[in-house]
């Protein structure tokens, strides 16, 4: 695994979707996966093939940029409390039933330590572009093109790594203490498989597909990874330059 995030800058960046431009290339990928793909939203209510909602306004955005073709392979924002109206309800606690004992865990933390993890997407484009090779001159070595290929294709797995190093950033410069997440049960998995372990903190709702509700706390949940998997922590924090909690 660690020679993966070796290779993954090669092949891609992560950066802040903090312009105009990048914003709506974010929004129109989110289009793309939630209206289109999965029709978790109506196309129709987006006319403008832009995905997104009130809380746009008050979150952080990343997106995952495949360098060679400058497409965004990936999107996620981390949406903050509300300056305006800081007891405004996060998303997950709009959809889904917590549980008691997590309640208790919530409200022992100031608002505006908590951020809720949302509209993570993958582009499904990138996936199969992911699997081609490209050349400028048109002249291929073979051998070179079937490594090159392997390479990137090793990759696709690390990126939704590649957006966790995102929300990472983004937790470190807002000062964030706790992580909400409605999350698929395919991801939670998959983010297990890597050290990142969230707590389930309500049953499972049909929320743009099957979510789980989960909460984690950042320090417990940076130092698990650090102990489990030091090679994703190095990886996410950016040989840790960021690590909130």
């Amino acid at each position: 695994m660690s020679d993966y995030f070796k290779t993954f800058s090669q092949y891609f960046n992560v950066l802040p979707a903090n312009n105009p431009e990048l914003l709506r290339q974010s929004m129109s990928l989110r289009y793309q996966v939630y209206c289109v793909e999965q029709c978790f939203e109506s196309p129709g209510r987006y006319p403008d093939c832009l995905e997104c909602d009130h809380f746009d306004g008050v979150s952080k955005h990343s997106c995952l940029r495949h360098l060679a073709s400058q497409q965004l392979a990936g999107t996620v924002r981390l949406v903050l409390v509300d300056q305006a109206y800081p007891e405004r309800l996060f998303p997950m606690e709009e959809h889904c039933e917590i549980q008691p004992e997590f309640k208790k865990v919530i409200e022992s933390y100031p608002r505006k330590q908590i951020a809720e993890i949302s509209r993570l997407a993958v582009s499904k484009e990138f996936r199969r572009r992911a699997k081609e090779a490209e050349t400028v001159h048109g002249i291929v070595d073979h051998d070179e093109m079937e490594r090159r290929r392997e390479e990137e294709r090793r990759t696709v797995p690390q990126i939704t790594l590649g957006l966790f190093q995102g929300i990472i950033t983004m937790s470190k410069e807002s000062d964030i203490k706790l992580w909400f997440a409605a999350m698929e049960p395919q991801l939670l998995r998959l983010l297990k498989q890597f050290g990142i372990l969230f707590t389930q903190a309500g049953p499972t709702v049909d929320y743009h597909g099957k979510r789980i509700p989960c909460i984690a706390r950042a320090d417990e949940l940076m130092d698990g990874i650090k102990q489990k998997r030091p090679d994703v922590w190095d990886f996410i924090t950016q040989h840790g330059k960021n690590v909130p909690g």
